[in-house]
């Protein structure tokens, strides 16, 4: 049951996609893959959520009437584990995943209800559901995910060319520090867990 979504619904908010590499053939693909997960998992769709920067997401109704959200993601580093941390977390702490097509780079997850942000709540009443969440999130885990420690690698190599090119906008002695700190500390961690590497009041 093809959804005929249409490319006009796209949120503004993903413009910011449209410079980057192979954006132009994901915008392009968007209502065919729209309609295949609409066809493959059997759900009805409604407009996009506004606000989202780097996939598309739609509120979706599964066979039964549950609530869910089909959410497509635009491919790129970041996104390549979110399947399988989804799947280790299991609902604790974090939506549950209820299908994945690797292929369409699409997540079919229950819907959060009501869905706000949790800036909305106050600074601190955020820190406090926050304080409560991490060590919820922190599972032992092995498998694809990336770890900390090689992405800490990763920045420590790409930081001070971001510091050139932004026209060297703090003292040296701080990006020196930050470097420091991204070569040295991971190997002072404890047991490996799962971490949630951009968790903040608004995400």
């Amino acid at each position: 049951m093809p959804s005929g979504f249409d490319a006009a619904l796209i949120p503004p908010s993903l413009d910011g996609l449209r410079g980057s590499e192979g954006a132009r053939s994901w915008f392009d693909a968007l209502p065919r893959l729209v309609d295949e997960c609409v066809e493959e998992w059997s759900i009805r769709i409604g407009d996009p959520y506004p606000g989202s920067h780097v996939s598309l997401v739609l509120p979706a109704i599964l066979p039964d009437a549950t609530d869910a959200v089909l959410k497509i993601q635009f491919p790129h580093r970041e996104c390549e584990h979110e399947a399988a941390a989804l799947g280790v977390w299991n609902g604790d702490g974090a939506v549950r995943l209820l299908a994945h097509n690797a292929e369409r780079h699409a997540l079919l997850v229950e819907r959060c209800t009501p869905g706000s942000h949790l800036r909305e709540r106050g600074a601190e009443d955020a820190l406090s559901v926050l304080i409560d969440l991490l060590p919820r999130l922190w599972k032992p885990t092995t498998g694809p995910i990336e770890t900390l420690a090689r992405e800490a690698a990763r920045w420590a190599v790409n930081l001070p060319q971001h510091w050139e090119d932004s026209g060297r906008p703090f003292e040296r002695e701080l990006l020196d520090a930050a470097v420091n700190a991204l070569e040295t500390l991971p190997s002072s961690q404890g047991e490996p867990v799962l971490l949630h590497q951009d968790l903040h009041p608004d995400n």
